[in-house]
């Protein structure tokens, strides 16, 4: 990625991208990659032209009238190509408009049209981007409703927000397999624009509570925060659900990114024992669950050269699933459902919330046609706390000591 004079973001590389739709294997072929205009030596020309003077001879004075007629035309045409420049390297080719005001994003990058704010937008700052990849059929259908309810949930808080569908460099994964890796380039990509956090979203999710920030739950004494399954579930105990998770731009960060995308294309991995007795991270030279596997991989290899810059948090921080969506909680994700599964939850559960507060109304027909294991739903900020004293009473959130999570390692890690 490079910059033009102008500080907008634009692309060397070129190519075709196979992308895959959500909880799908189909693949979409697209063409990628715009080129940056020479705007410094542009402007500079049309500079020279609209500052050009001569000394006026006696005989120029004659015609003086006359030769700013003549030069009225090219002057105005070239303000007005100035103009019209200015506002296309500041615009991002979509199908529909931005949910963003001039952001400083690559131009091939697509954003989804607000169509769903519950207020006016707060002004973008570079605290945090949500970012997504969804494309092909279910995004087509899916993403009608969850792509709009992103951009409006980062538009009320002033995040940044992108989905990067259908275009990517030629060194990205292409198989079915390594699809699941793309969200490690997004969010590098995203780092590049300046973010001081960054939240991977999958695309079958939505956000219910616009109340809660994301920010609210960024630690700066660490690197990634982490959605796993809590102490008491023996089955998928601190197990993560790489749906959703937050990163920040840091220089161990980015070189964690850089290590999973190495080992994710590895021919083999070392096999740990099994996780919780049943899950195996590394099966077969790959990985389970793809990107999942491979965290959970990592932090068995690297142990606390990882783990102690992850903060692991409970799924209703940001990643509650259904049927165990308590009310208030902020991102609905409903991960292994099929398509029209999907629709119909999100289409009951939006008429259902009020996305400015969270809060459902229980009169309404479609709350009682909602099968759910908590139909009552204990307060989701005191459940939230409840959790996160049992994650401290297992020791899970242990920032790094002295000699402990050095980035040499994941370079030195082959």
């Amino acid at each position: 990625m490079r910059w033009d004079a102008a500080g907008t973001a634009c692309t060397d590389w070129a190519g075709t991208a196979g992308v895959a739709g959500i909880g799908s294997s189909e693949h979409s072929t697209v063409s990628a990659g715009l080129a940056c205009p020479s705007l410094r030596g542009f402007r500079a020309r049309a500079l020279q032209v609209l500052a050009r003077k001569r000394p006026l001879s006696d005989n120029d004075n004659d015609n003086d009238n006359m030769q700013l007629r003549r030069l009225m035309p090219l002057v105005l045409s070239v303000v007005a190509l100035l103009v019209l420049l200015n506002f296309s390297l500041y615009s991002i080719p979509s199908d529909e408009a931005s949910a963003n005001h001039k952001p400083s994003s690559p131009a091939n990058i697509q954003t989804t049209k607000d169509t769903t704010a519950t207020s006016p937008p707060v002004k973008q700052s570079k605290k945090l981007a949500i970012v997504t990849f969804a494309t092909g059929k279910d995004a087509e259908t899916v993403g009608k409703i969850t792509l709009p309810n992103k951009a409006a949930y980062a538009s009320h808080h002033g995040y940044g927000y992108y989905n990067f569908a259908a275009v990517k460099p030629d060194d990205w994964p292409t198989d079915t397999h390594s699809i699941y890796f793309t969200k490690f380039k997004s969010i590098l990509a995203t780092f590049d624009m300046g973010y001081e956090w960054v939240m991977w979203s999958d695309a079958d999710a939505v956000f219910m509570n616009f109340s809660t920030p994301l920010l609210e739950f960024v630690d700066p004494a660490y690197d990634v925060i982490l959605p796993v399954a809590e102490p008491s579930n023996e089955q998928f105990r601190k197990v993560p659900n790489t749906g959703h998770f937050i990163l920040k731009n840091s220089a161990w960060s980015r070189k964690y990114l850089a290590y999973l995308l190495r080992i994710s294309t590895a021919p083999t991995c070392k096999v740990y024992p099994l996780v919780n007795g049943w899950i195996p991270a590394c099966l077969g030279g790959g990985f389970w669950l793809g990107d999942q596997g491979l965290i959970l991989w990592s932090h068995q290899h690297l142990q606390r050269h990882v783990t102690c810059h992850t903060k692991f948090i409970s799924f209703n921080h940001f990643n509650s699933e259904f049927p165990w969506y308590h009310e208030g909680d902020l991102v609905l994700h409903l991960p292994g459902r099929g398509t029209l599964d999907r629709l119909q939850l999100f289409q009951a559960l939006l008429k259902v919330v009020d996305l400015k507060t969270g809060k459902m109304d229980r009169s309404l027909k479609e709350f009682q046609a909602i099968a759910m294991d908590n139909p009552d739903h204990k307060d989701s900020t005191a459940i939230r706390k409840t959790l996160e004293m049992e994650f401290e009473k297992e020791g899970w959130n242990r920032a790094c000591a002295p000699g402990e999570g050095d980035e040499r390692v994941l370079e030195e890690d082959k």
